[in-house]
Parts: C-alpha cells; structure tokens; sequence
C-alpha cells in the first residue's frame, strides 16, 4: 500500500517514513473497535491526534450492519479518544449529504448539528445510509498527480468518471441541469489536516466556543451536469482518453427510466454479454473481474443509488465564522 503514488511526495521528504508508522487490527463494528486490551492501552497513552473517517458505504447492506459501523462505531472511537492521556483534538469525517433528506430538496444544508435522533415517523424521507465522505469525492485535482483515484473508490462516484474515460460506461440517469457537489480527494484531505490544526490553535487562544464544523463544496462554483458533459465532449478531454480505453469515450444523459434501461442493455449489457462468452470461449481470465456482465450490474445498482444525490440540489453552507471551504 505505501508504494502507492499517493505517498511519493512524503517519500521525497522523509524516505523513512514508513518506519515511524504501526498497523493496529481491529473492527469499528465491535465494542472498543475491537481493539485488544493492550492495543486499546498503546493508543491512550501515546496517541495525540484521532481522525475518524472510517464507515461502511454500501447503500444497500443490512441495516444492522451500517448501525453498528456507523453509528455505534463513531462512539467507541468518541470514547476512545476521550481516553486518550495527551489528547488534542478529535476529527471526525461525516458528509455533507447528511441531512440531504427529501423534505429538504431545494433547501440549504447548514453545516450545524441537527436534533438527534431521528423520530421514526421521518425515518422514510431519508436516504437508506448517510455516511459517507463529503460531499461527492472525485479523483484528485493535483496531488500526488491530476485524476488519481484509489482503487476501492471504483464503484462510486469515481468509478463512473473513469469508466467515462476507459470507454466501458456511456449512459447515466441524470438531469443536466441540476447543480454537483464535487470536490477533489486531495481538497477532502487537505481540509481535514487544516481543520485538524484550526480546532488546536481556536482552542489554545480561547478562541473555540463550541464543537466547529467544517463544510468542502463546490456550491458557489455552480457546476451543472450539462457542463461537466460539455467537458467530456470536447475535444480537449478527447485528446485526454487512456490508451486503456476499449470504446469511444462518451456519455449519455437521459432522464426517462425507461429509454435509461433501453439504452443500458443495448450499451452496457450486450456488449458485457458477448465479452464474457469471447472470454469463455478463448480462456480469457482478467484479473480482479470475472464477469463483465455482474460488473455492469454493480454500476448500475450504484447509479441508480448516486442518483439521488445527482438529481437533487442542496445548497450547502458553511458556518456564519467562514469555515467552509470551496473549490
């Protein structure tokens, strides 16, 4: 994992710096993060800084599951960096879709704490998971180089931008003129070591009143999807194509259901059908897809869950004391 590009430039800095680090197991499910009795001690005595950013994503596992990852694991790491000997500050990574629930499409999120929990008569006007990183996380826009992407980001929102560029994904259930919340990784973690050291000056000079929050969006910027599907059309972008790319590059946007599962089998489906019987036939095994056809499937669960959020507008706001962040 360290080898990973994203690394290079504190390589560059620090070539040890893989030394200085440990891997602790455990499972943000369990009690005390299912950590052991003498990891749970290392970490209260010599841990100074806790940044919490880990969640289940999966928009359709059990509800149990995303409870127990989610809710009752932001707890017992609440509960763990409380018993931290030298702690001096707590981060936690939420989203901004939050509280992006149907009754607020239009509206403007605040980046506030909102009354918790949630009376079970409005439980059916949310979406079915509301953790993830905020707002929609796309690849990087500079470091540790323009486009770079992990890997376990692929069925996400990234996924599709590549797919896009590697020819395999043409068609998407959106309205061009809804407004996209975006921002870059490297702006997602940037802003989370900025906030990190904002909260420890605020707080050292008296400064911090209450728990601050901190909001990364692209709102101001307006970005619509009919631009961002300006951009993949242009010439430009075309030049930009990877040489791994198995078809043309291009998009649809349609907003009929019907004409969206139309053209996915005639784009997405029979071209997936006839690659896995040539793959079958010749003895073709690719690494990490054993099927073209479920790798389809996959996407087209997850766009019609992303969706959502790309269909309908939320306006989201930092705090009065300017500590949003936009790009």
């Amino acid at each position: 994992m360290l080898k990973d590009p994203v690394y290079d430039m504190v390589r560059r800095t620090q070539s040890d710096f893989a030394d200085i680090l440990e891997a602790i197991e455990g499972d943000i499910s369990e009690l005390n993060l299912g950590l052991s009795d003498k990891d749970y001690a290392k970490i209260t005595d010599e841990v100074d800084f806790v940044v919490h950013m880990a969640a289940t994503i999966r928009f359709d596992g059990p509800l149990r599951d995303a409870t127990l990852a989610n809710v009752r694991g932001v707890r017992e790491c609440v509960l763990l960096a409380k018993a931290c000997k030298n702690l001096k500050c707590f981060t936690y990574v939420s989203t901004a879709f939050t509280h992006a629930t149907r009754d607020r499409i239009g509206t403007e999120l605040k980046e506030q704490f909102y009354p918790c929990p949630v009376p079970p008569d409005q439980i059916s006007s949310w979406p079915k998971m509301n953790l993830k990183r905020p707002p929609v996380v796309v690849p990087a826009y500079y470091e540790p180089s323009p486009g770079w992407s992990d890997l376990s980001a692929i069925y996400g929102p990234t996924g599709f931008m590549i797919g896009v560029g590697l020819g395999v994904l043409h068609v998407f259930p959106v309205e061009t003129d809804k407004t996209l919340n975006i921002v870059p990784v490297d702006y997602v973690n940037n802003a989370i070591i900025a906030a990190t050291w904002d909260t420890c000056e605020r707080r050292k000079h008296g400064a911090l009143k209450e728990i601050p929050i901190y909001s990364v969006s692209s709102t101001k910027r307006g970005y619509v999807w009919d631009f961002m599907a300006a951009v993949m059309r242009s010439e430009d972008c075309k030049k930009l194509a990877s040489p791994l790319a198995v078809w043309y590059c291009y998009g649809i946007e349609v907003t009929n259901p019907v004409l969206y599962w139309l053209l996915t089998w005639i784009l997405h489906y029979i071209p997936a059908y006839m690659a896995d019987i040539v793959c079958a036939i010749l003895g073709i095994k690719i690494k990490e897809i054993t099927s073209f056809r479920q790798l389809y499937q996959k996407f087209y669960k997850m766009s019609n869950v992303f969706c959502y959020f790309f269909n309908n507008e939320w306006t989201l706001k930092g705090p009065s004391y300017g500590q949003s962040v936009t790009f």
